[in-house]
């Protein structure tokens, strides 16, 4: 069963990771990422309960994709894991492994 995602998780991933990606898609004119780029921060603000736009109510929570889970998982969360493994920084491996579980329980996957 999916749970809504906590609204700091979906905006740490948002600015993070896939604001970066949307600017760097605009850098190069690449207007089919920024759509995909915007797309998937508005789904993790669905996701957390967060409104589209300042100043509106938010939407009526729905569950997170799970490709978007597998997508943030393997094109982020999972490198910056096995750099935080390969240098020994058990904490860093253990704040990735939160934000990738936080992203499971949102689409109602098991956690790892």
């Amino acid at each position: 069963m999916a749970v809504p995602l906590s609204a700091g998780t979906a905006q740490t991933i948002i600015d993070n990771y896939v604001s970066p990606a949307w600017f760097a898609a605009q850098k190069v004119g690449d207007q089919t990422s920024m759509t995909h780029f915007h797309n998937l921060a508005d789904n993790l603000r669905i996701a957390a309960g967060i409104p589209l736009q300042v100043g509106k109510a938010a939407l009526p929570f729905q569950r997170l994709p799970k490709s978007n889970v597998q997508e943030i998982i393997f094109r982020w969360l999972s490198p910056a894991w096995y750099k935080a493994k390969a240098a020994n920084d058990k904490t860093d491996m253990a704040y990735y492994n939160k934000l990738a579980n936080a992203l499971r329980v949102a689409t109602g996957m098991p956690t790892e």
